[in-house]
């Protein structure tokens, strides 16, 4: 086949660092917290704002999803130091869910969330250190905080770890930790770490960074765990894995399959590929991987 479709940019886009995260669950009939709440029971409050943000209560109670409301108790509650509500109004103003959108007063939220331990806010600090959101950019500030949430187990803080570490934003490159970091986060599921942990290791100069050697039969498995979950670039890795048969068997409807979803994903960057795989291809055999790709749905991790 031809070598072109090894354009040396495979394997070394990293996924963008893992968005926001919001969190909750109400675990008692709504009238029951609505009455605690309105008596100043923080965790209620913490429940109630929960339950507006998500248009439901305990056991599928109906309630219409008020995001103004689910911020008002979310404050209610975060004013009394409920780390949880913290972090949830921390994301309600990162997002402008319920309240005008203030990145300031989110990492605000956030810093009073992360303090007490809340790794979700650990997580979400981190980000905004790295992205200069409501706080001045950082990266060196960002690594403590994602570290603490990492070491609770926080798939997203581990996967961002992982790719600050394949980098060397915010600390010296490392591929051993980007590495363990990225493993973690891919065990748990964690489309990013999944895919970081692919491109750690397919890419000769990430392996040899690491004293090993390529392995492109492990990084075929986690490409396509994250392309299974819709993660674009993951899908046009592996469609060029299976177009150079570079840790899996060469096969050329399985190219096209891939190249397919991550163009109609928006990674035009396959564009080439796919139309070099469908010169080797017969029109039905392309009409009908086509089907199978438009009829095709992501995984949930």
């Amino acid at each position: 086949m031809a070598k072109r479709w090894w354009a040396g940019r495979w394997f070394t886009r990293l996924a963008l660092l893992a968005g926001l995260v919001a969190q909750g669950a109400l675990a008692a009939s709504l009238e029951e917290v609505r009455a605690a709440a309105q008596k100043g029971d923080a965790q209620a409050q913490y429940q109630l704002g929960t339950a507006y943000g998500h248009g439901k209560g305990h056991a599928g109670e109906k309630l219409p999803a008020d995001l103004k409301l689910a911020a008002y108790w979310f404050l209610q509650a975060a004013k009394q130091g409920h780390a949880g509500a913290q972090t949830d109004l921390g994301y309600a103003y990162g997002s402008g869910r319920g309240v005008p959108m203030n990145v300031t007063q989110a990492a605000f939220w956030y810093r009073k969330a992360a303090e007490q331990g809340n790794a979700a806010a650990q997580t979400n600090l981190g980000l905004a250190y790295i992205n200069g959101s409501g706080v001045r950019s950082d990266p060196v500030q960002a690594v403590p905080w994602l570290r603490k949430a990492a070491e609770q187990g926080y798939a997203s803080a581990q996967a961002n770890l992982g790719v600050i570490y394949t980098i060397g934003n915010g600390v010296p490159q490392d591929l051993k930790q980007a590495f363990l970091w990225s493993e973690k986060a891919a065990r748990q599921g964690n489309i990013t770490g999944q895919y970081n942990l692919a491109v750690i290791y397919c890419d000769a100069n990430y392996a040899r960074l690491r004293g090993t050697k390529q392995d492109y039969a492990q990084g075929a498995q986690w490409f396509e765990r994250a392309a299974g979950q819709g993660h674009v670039q993951a899908q046009t890795n592996l469609g060029a894995l299976y177009a150079n048969g570079k840790g899996v068997a060469r096969d050329l409807h399985k190219a096209y399959f891939w190249f397919y979803l991550a163009i109609n994903g928006g990674d035009n960057s396959a564009t080439e590929s796919r139309d070099l795989v469908a010169s080797y291809l017969k029109p039905d055999e392309i009409f009908a991987i086509q089907q199978q790709a438009l009829a095709w749905r992501p995984k949930k991790s």
